[in-house]
C-alpha cells in the first residue's frame, strides 16, 4: 500500500490535528476498585523520564501518577489519608496492584505511539 510523501505543505495542513493528536484521553477499568479512572497521555517529557526511570516500577508508576487525571491522584487529602505525603507518587501503590499499574502504564505508552504500529518500513533503500 503506497503512502505519499510527508511534505512541509501536509504538515502546515495537519498542524491542528498533530498538536491535538499528543492529548489522547481513554476511560480504563481497574477490576480491583470496580470502577474506571480517566486517563490522559502526559507530557513527552514524562514518557522520557519513565523510560530513564531506574526500574520499570518505577517508570510505570511515574506513568501511571501522571496519566490518571481522574481520580485526582495529587490530591493532598488523598496523600495524607493513605500515609504517602512524603512521597506522593506512591499513592499509585496503594491504590493499584501490581498489574494494573503495568497495565495502565501500557496503555499510556501506547497512546504515545509504542504500539508497534507508529512506524512501518515501506521499502529498504539500496546503496
Amino acid at each position: 500500500m503506497a503512502k505519499d510523501r510527508i511534505t512541509i505543505q501536509r504538515l502546515l495542513a495537519k498542524r491542528e490535528h498533530i498538536e491535538k493528536g499528543h492529548e489522547k484521553q481513554a476511560e480504563m477499568y481497574i477490576k480491583s476498585l470496580d470502577g474506571t479512572v480517566h486517563v490522559q497521555s502526559p507530557p513527552r517529557d514524562v514518557v522520557l523520564d519513565a523510560l530513564d526511570a531506574e526500574s520499570s516500577t518505577e517508570g510505570n508508576r511515574m506513568l501511571v501518577y501522571e496519566a490518571v487525571t481522574e481520580p485526582n491522584l495529587k490530591d493532598a487529602e488523598l496523600h495524607k489519608e493513605f500515609g504517602v505525603a512524603h512521597s506522593p507518587d506512591l499513592i499509585v501503590d496503594k491504590l493499584f496492584n501490581l498489574g494494573e499499574v503495568a497495565g495502565i502504564a501500557t496503555e499510556v505508552m501506547k497512546m504515545n505511539g509504542f504500539d508497534g504500529k507508529s512506524t512501518q518500513l515501506v521499502d529498504e533503500l539500496k546503496n
